[in-house]
């Protein structure tokens, strides 16, 4: 002979079931908005902000409280910043190494590497030397005459000054539209590698 359970009974069950799953989906999204805080660092206090000055509302070089760091989309485990360079390690211990200085107008002046292929010159081109043409996988170039000329991304010419230092002197002839700067460089198996200073000012904390 088959038994009912009481009306009330099987609600009541019915009612612990519902109490249940409910608790189990208020688990699931609290245990997804924790993922995605941790994945997006969520709760990460910024330290110190830096855009480019012709970008001023994107931070390209982020320090944390944390004593973490992010530049151009990079993450890094740890920084240090000196009076003249900044040092990013990432979490396989590979440190990048910039130069920078600051300008009296609270413009920071960082050094980013960018390595370019020699491409075509002269005839009795030494290859230890500037003379030639220079591109990079971005399509950005140099190109630099015997007689002192320099031509740069196709755009801006001027005139450059090599000094001893291992950098050379941009002059640019532009009616004032950018001032002199100095670059570093080496030169390698036909391969130039160029340290250029790209303009940065602080930004407000979020």
């Amino acid at each position: 002979m088959l038994g009912f359970a009481p009306m009330g009974r099987l609600l009541g069950e019915r009612k612990a079931v519902q109490i249940t799953m409910g608790r189990k989906k208020l688990f699931g999204l609290l245990c997804t908005i924790a993922a995605c805080a941790v994945l997006a660092g969520c709760g990460k206090q910024v330290k110190e902000q830096w855009a480019y000055t012709y970008e001023l509302n994107e931070p390209v070089l982020i320090f944390y409280e944390d004593g973490s760091a992010e530049y151009k989309d990079d993450k890094y485990k740890s920084y240090e910043v000196t009076a003249d360079h900044v040092r990013l390690t990432d979490k396989g211990g590979k440190t990048k190494e910039m130069k920078y200085y600051d300008s009296e107008n609270g413009v920071r002046h960082l050094y980013d590497t960018k390595t370019y292929e020699f491409m075509e010159s002269a005839i009795d081109h030494d290859p230890s030397t500037l003379q030639g043409i220079w591109t990079n996988e971005n399509g950005w170039s140099y190109q630099f005459t015997a007689n002192g000329t320099f031509l740069e991304d196709g755009l801006w010419a001027g005139y450059y000054f090599v000094d001893e230092d291992g950098s050379i002197r941009l002059r640019y002839d532009n009616d004032g539209n950018f001032d002199s700067i100095s670059i570093y460089y080496t030169i390698d198996n036909g391969k130039l590698t160029v340290e250029y200073p790209w303009s940065l000012v602080k930004m407000d904390k979020k």
